[in-house]
């Protein structure tokens, strides 16, 4: 029980790394923002619940007023550093101004498979917060886009549906063995519920030794293997940034920038991992850096 908790909130920390990173490439007018993946809006009142799977015949046909609703969702939410989640946000925003659900998904299911890359994110957002079985197959269809990040976002959708059927496992699974992105596979891992699988925990090793994966993905990684015990300090060489004994001091000093999770000593040279804090930013959302002490 314990391990799932922890995995749960790996996914949801490295779904905001995602989203995070996202954002930092995008520039949007009226500062609109993503979901955070795995976060989920709860069902509007009185509304039908959409995450009510619907018959496998029916078709989400979209007009253009449903397309010009879709784009319009994201437009003058609150930022990024917002208390409230992506989910809420968006809840919100469809209840104040009585938008239709239904006519929503219609046109984001639209923009998955005709936008941009933008606007693919925006649609896979909208499903990972308002989760709709009725797309599985065309979520299952995003997960082979060329980009990555879009990959990412769509297992993140799937996963947020609850659809567990034998092509969303093997999906995942073909995933986290051969995605070329370190950051697909480790979220294709966590989605297939077993992380003490030798084949998941071989990738959230390779990851949280990467520096070159997203730190909140690294992280994610390393609290997961943690509740396993898998977790063994320090890491590698590879996996640390070098700093001096100066910089290592200004980080104790410093505790309103800096927080150390971690700090441990081997033959002389001490290892640690501090997440760099900023005004008004929840602390999940911010980076993590390994550091090596030189001697």
């Amino acid at each position: 029980m314990k391990i799932r908790l922890v995995v749960l909130a790996a996914i949801i920390l490295i779904g905001i790394g995602l989203v995070v990173a996202y954002l930092h490439s995008r520039n949007r007018d009226g500062g609109a923002t993503s979901v955070q993946p795995f976060e989920t809006a709860n069902p509007l009142e009185d509304r039908p619940d959409p995450t009510e799977p619907r018959p496998a015949t029916e078709k989400l046909e979209a007009g253009e007023k449903d397309i010009q609703l879709a784009r319009g969702l994201f437009r003058e939410l609150p930022g990024e550093h917002s208390a409230l989640s992506f989910g809420e946000r968006a809840a919100q925003k469809i209840k104040a101004e009585n938008l239709d659900v239904e006519a929503l998904s219609r046109g984001f299911l639209w923009l998955l498979q005709k936008g941009d890359d933008r606007e693919k994110h925006d649609a896979l957002n909208f499903f990972s917060a308002i989760p709709n079985r009725a797309v599985t197959k065309q979520l299952l269809a995003s997960t082979n886009d060329a980009n990555a990040s879009i990959r990412s976002f769509a297992i993140s959708a799937l996963l947020a549906t609850g659809a567990s059927d034998t092509a969303v496992r093997e999906k995942l699974t073909l995933l986290r063995d051969k995605d070329p992105s370190l950051d697909v596979r480790v979220y294709a891992a966590l989605g297939l519920d077993s992380p003490s699988d030798a084949a998941n925990i071989e990738v959230f090793q390779k990851a949280l030794r990467s520096p070159t994966c997203d730190s909140r993905v690294r992280r994610g990684c390393e609290e997961t293997l943690e509740a396993m015990g898998k977790l063994t300090l320090p890491l590698p060489p590879e996996a640390y940034i070098e700093i001096d004994r100066m910089k290592y001091e200004e980080i104790g000093r410093n505790k309103l920038q800096y927080k150390i999770l971690r700090e441990t000593k081997k033959d002389g040279i001490i290892y640690l991992e501090v997440i760099r804090q900023a005004a008004h930013v929840p602390l999940e959302r911010c980076p993590s850096f390994w550091y090596r002490v030189s001697k």
